[in-house]
């Protein structure tokens, strides 16, 4: 690939943004460099014609260079790809210089495929080539999986899940594409919280779905759901933990139940202050674990002759029978 160097004024490059794959602004250090000492590193395009060129790498040196800078004499220093080399090949380069240690969202993934289909680029050098250098498997399934997300997610607002994962965004392949955009609407209420907390609420919600024979829309529609998301007095973190709780006594209605059962008898207990009952949520094990805080043998002394106290009351046997599944 034999390359030129040139410098170009705006008005040489077209606009067009079939290498812009990264989301996101730049850093505050690239801002400054640029205003004090403009663009050290050259762009580097791709001839159209005779007078004019594609920007391949730089868009952000580009963006803001251009933004900064008022001089009607503006130029840029760039590297120049001859206009007879094939797109597919500028864009192989363009993957090879992509930095591997970079964190890539899922949008920015899914962006680079489809510049990537589009091109009719073999799937054997997508899946050998492209998916390990933006850190993913090299899987013939992975690269199907994620054609269709691609489908799934178009028309719908991609600002919305800009900072999610592309592991983030495989679970909304058990929704349709009506159905993904529903959790995208509601989900901003939440803040668009991410990592486990995503993935955890859409495998709730697939499983409410198909256990309670729901569709989507009812269970996000529901009342229940509604008054949790859009009430104004509660933090996102709190509109999540009830959210959560609302489609797991949905899921697991007999576990809720228990669950609810146990907490309403530990009220009725009165431990000693400092005490605490530990229990498994889920009840797989048929034991409690009791815990206490004490500074002094007579506040130890005082704790036990409490607690020996509390064993006489038959609230024990209820928590126990509930523990052991009776």
């Amino acid at each position: 690939m034999k390359w030129s160097y040139q410098e170009l004024a705006p008005p040489d490059f077209i606009e067009e943004a079939t290498f812009d794959w990264s989301d996101g602004d730049a850093s505050f250090q690239l801002h400054e460099s640029i205003i004090r000492h403009g663009i050290l590193s050259p762009l580097v395009v791709q001839a159209v014609d005779d007078q004019s060129f594609r920007l391949v790498d730089g868009f952000k040196r580009f963006h803001i260079f251009q933004q900064k800078q008022q001089e009607t004499d503006l130029v840029f220093p760039c590297l120049v790809i001859p206009q007879d080399i094939p797109l597919p090949e500028v864009a192989l380069w363009r993957m090879a210089t992509w930095p591997l240690a970079r964190k890539n969202t899922g949008m920015e993934v899914l962006k680079i495929l489809t510049v990537f289909q589009k091109m009719g680029i073999d799937e054997t050098i997508i899946v050998e080539q492209v998916l390990p250098t933006l850190g993913l498997k090299p899987s013939q399934k992975l690269l199907h999986d994620l054609r269709q997300l691609i489908e799934l997610l178009k028309g719908i607002e991609q600002q919305s899940l800009a900072t999610y994962t592309i592991e983030e965004l495989l679970p909304l392949l058990k929704f349709s594409a009506s159905e993904t955009h529903a959790i995208v609407e509601e989900w901003k209420s939440l803040n668009k919280m991410g990592g486990n907390k995503w993935k955890s609420i859409l495998q709730l919600l697939h499983e409410v779905r198909r256990f309670q024979n729901r569709s989507l829309t009812d269970i996000l529609k529901s009342s229940e759901i509604q008054e949790i998301l859009y009430n104004p007095e509660l933090q996102a973190p709190v509109k999540f933990r009830l959210f959560k709780q609302q489609l797991e006594a949905w899921r697991y209605p007999e576990l809720t139940a228990s669950r609810r059962a146990f907490e309403h008898g530990l009220q009725q207990l009165q431990l000693p202050k400092r005490s605490q009952i530990q229990y498994d949520p889920f009840f797989e094990k048929d034991e409690l674990l009791l815990t206490i805080k004490v500074a002094s043998s007579k506040e130890l002394q005082e704790t036990l002759n409490d607690l020996q106290q509390n064993c006489q009351s038959t609230v024990w046997d209820d928590l126990f029978r509930i523990v052991h599944g009776a």
